[in-house]
């Protein structure tokens, strides 16, 4: 029984890991194209989708993050309001 329960546990988490990155894709599909629109010079990470493992995920996250932060501090206005609304954690 401990077993079924501990899978279980798993396959719960698996899933709302599944939907909390589904949503952090959206989000970063717009800043992606956000950049790209404003700033086509400048390089943004391949989609989530592309991204293999979960830590090239993470690092695509960070570096697109860091290129809105420094298109912020240039006067991109697009990039001058903070999205709240999103809330990503690496376990």
């Amino acid at each position: 029984m401990r077993v079924e329960e501990a899978l279980n546990r798993l396959n719960r988490a698996v899933v709302q890991v599944d939907e909390g990155m589904e949503a952090m894709d959206w989000h970063f599909r717009i800043g992606r194209s956000a950049v790209a629109a404003v700033q086509p010079d400048l390089e943004v990470p391949a989609t989530l989708k592309m991204q293999r493992t979960d830590t090239d995920k993470r690092m695509a996250i960070e570096q697109l993050v860091a290129v809105v932060t420094t298109c912020a501090g240039r006067g991109g206005g697009y990039a001058t309001t903070p999205c709240s609304d999103v809330r990503v954690t690496f376990a």
